[in-house]
């Protein structure tokens, strides 16, 4: 019934509900039916052309049941044997975009060479506090201190400091001064009202409002491409920064202002901390901002 009432609670209609649940329609019409008699609600009406109504019990027993679905897979899924050359299993975390693209590529060329049966599964950030990361299956989330919780067991990994990147041929690539900076034009990223949550965040959105923000990207891949050929200042993580320069015709210059740097830490269920699997891919984790820090 567990399973039933999550597809119900994350379903627009009851024949999606069933599809997920790999039930016919009639089966989860009495399923349905049934949960609206344990909790006496009507937890959900469906009226007809996608116009679902969820009533305010069923959106608060959301993320309890999607976290107890997931708990109960973990139970079943739990071995205490486990050997990364032949284990099968998927490994997700969850990582901000822009740090995705520093360490994702050195923790697969692990992976790759000490488990190479098992499967990563990257899934997106979206500056969401980390509770609600872990209502879905993850095994890790990398965050900025700034959004790390209480919650959940913790490990610092390294910090970040903030540079600029500038077209290797354009007016900025010998330096930029602080008159440059605040003068000269400036692309950054589309972002929510939640980033400005973060210390970094606050500190770039009070520099936007007296700098000329030309262009916007939706995701820091795009920011090194879009700058070649102008004389656009991008401002972001140091290590991004570099690893562009080694690919793209830009350079890295320092901040000519003062911007704060970032923490960033490992998460993760605090009954999974001596699990094997865990205390193994952590091992991977460290091993890549060990490397990253001697590069």
């Amino acid at each position: 019934m567990l399973f039933a009432l999550d597809a119900i609670l994350n379903s627009v209609t009851l024949t999606d509900a069933a599809r997920k649940s790999h039930l016919t329609q009639p089966a989860m019409s009495v399923s349905l039916k049934k949960l609206r008699g344990i909790f006496g609600d009507e937890l959900v009406v469906h009226r007809g052309g996608g116009d679902t109504r969820f009533t305010e019990l069923a959106l608060a027993l959301r993320p309890r049941v999607r976290q107890l679905i997931q708990a109960s897979r973990e139970v079943f899924d739990f071995s205490p044997d486990f050997d990364p050359a032949c284990d099968e299993r998927t490994v997700s975390i969850v990582v901000p975009d822009v740090l995705e693209l520093i360490i994702l590529g050195p923790l697969l060329t692990r992976m790759c060479k000490e488990a190479p049966l098992m499967r990563l599964l990257s899934l997106p950030f979206g500056y969401q506090p980390v509770a609600t990361l872990f209502e879905r299956p993850l095994d890790i989330a990398i965050v900025g201190e700034a959004f790390a919780s209480p919650e959940f067991a913790k490990e610092r990994l390294f910090s970040e400091t903030m540079s600029c990147m500038v077209w290797r041929d354009g007016r900025h690539a010998g330096g930029i001064s602080e008159s440059d900076f605040l003068r000269g034009r400036h692309i950054g990223i589309s972002q929510p009202n939640e980033r400005l949550v973060h210390p970094v965040g606050q500190t770039l959105h009070r520099l936007s409002e007296g700098l000329e923000i030309v262009a916007r990207a939706s995701s820091y891949a795009a920011m090194p491409h879009a700058i070649i050929g102008t004389d656009l200042i991008a401002t972001t993580l140091t290590s991004y920064a570099k690893l562009c320069a080694t690919m793209l015709p830009v350079v890295v210059l320092p901040a000519p202002v003062e911007i704060p740097g970032m923490e960033f830490v490992a998460q993760w269920q605090n009954y999974r901390a001596k699990e094997p699997m865990m205390c193994w891919l952590m091992e991977q984790l460290r091993a890549v901002v060990a490397h990253r820090t001697e590069g």
